[in-house]
């Protein structure tokens, strides 16, 4: 299950640092959690990661629309500030969890660094979303003779019945509908925006909702990014400081696409309590 990523602000800074590492260790819920010594930088954390919820101490006010578990400071009842730990993960991953499908359409996962985590984030998205898993590595492998090529050729042709087509060629791994990567990148150099538009369409009519596992190699213009109803930037903490994501960013200020896309950039690490992170310039608001 993915985890939820929730950030904590508490007046007491060891209480709050002490609460993130408790949640951070615990198993039951999947949660990962980030303290803040300061509400300006609990707030600027929010605006730029894929925050799902954030724990605050009760009589705080916070102008945003993620969900808020407050830290009741008297044990009226349930859970309270210095009461069990145990007890306020319960309540507050009762707050945090999702409570419905998300909406759907087509969700662009995509990595300059290129780093292959980003696939087990794009495969927990497909879950998460009920989505179809479409590979785009730059080298992928046919399962029983079926791949992103045979799909990418059909649609280039624009086959009838496409839906039905591409579900023959999907397989199943851990509880993902998938079509895997084409065998080289080059399959994917002669599709257009034209093609993938009408494809995206299909899925559409058809009440499918995809996920795109985009390496660099397999994006032949930046024009597909922005066919994407929402994009997704993952981003582990070894890879901050990788030329090809600054250049990636510095790049997105610039370009004529790029600079009006919307990204949502998501930190994933074992332990992630910075937050002075870089805003970048595409980033979803």
């Amino acid at each position: 299950m993915s985890h939820i990523f929730i950030g904590i602000y508490d007046e007491d800074a060891v209480y709050g640092k002490r609460l993130m590492e408790y949640i951070n260790r615990q198993k039951e819920y999947p949660l990962t959690a980030a303290a803040f010594a300061s509400f300006e930088a609990l707030t600027e954390f929010i605006a730029s990661q894929d925050v799902k919820g954030v724990i605050l101490e009760e009589g705080t006010q916070i102008n945003s629309k993620v969900p808020v578990y407050y830290l009741k400071k008297e044990p009226l009842k349930g859970a309270c500030r210095y009461g069990s730990a145990k007890e306020i993960v319960k309540e507050a991953y009762a707050v945090f969890s999702p409570k419905g499908p998300e909406s759907g359409g087509v969700t662009g996962v995509y990595s300059p660094s290129d780093n292959l985590r980003r696939t087990g984030f794009a495969l927990e998205t497909a879950v998460k979303r009920s989505a179809l898993y479409l590979g785009m590595e730059a080298y992928g492998y046919a399962v029983q003779n079926r791949s992103m090529e045979d799909l990418l050729f059909a649609v280039k042709a624009r086959r009838e019945n496409i839906i039905d087509y591409a579900q023959s060629l999907i397989s199943g791994t851990d509880g993902v509908k998938m079509i895997g990567s084409a065998r080289c990148f080059m399959d994917y150099k002669d599709m257009s925006g034209e093609d993938y538009r009408w494809f995206f369409q299909r899925l559409e009519e058809a009440g499918i909702y995809a996920v795109l596992d985009m390496s660099t190699a397999c994006i032949y213009d930046f024009e597909l990014f922005s066919l994407c109803d929402r994009l997704y930037l993952p981003i582990w903490e070894e890879d901050m400081e990788d030329p090809r994501l600054l250049g990636f960013k510095e790049l997105s200020k610039q370009h004529p696409v790029l600079s009006k896309l919307h990204w949502k950039e998501v930190y994933l690490s074992e332990t992630q309590n910075q937050a002075d992170r870089t805003k970048c310039s595409a980033e979803r608001n």
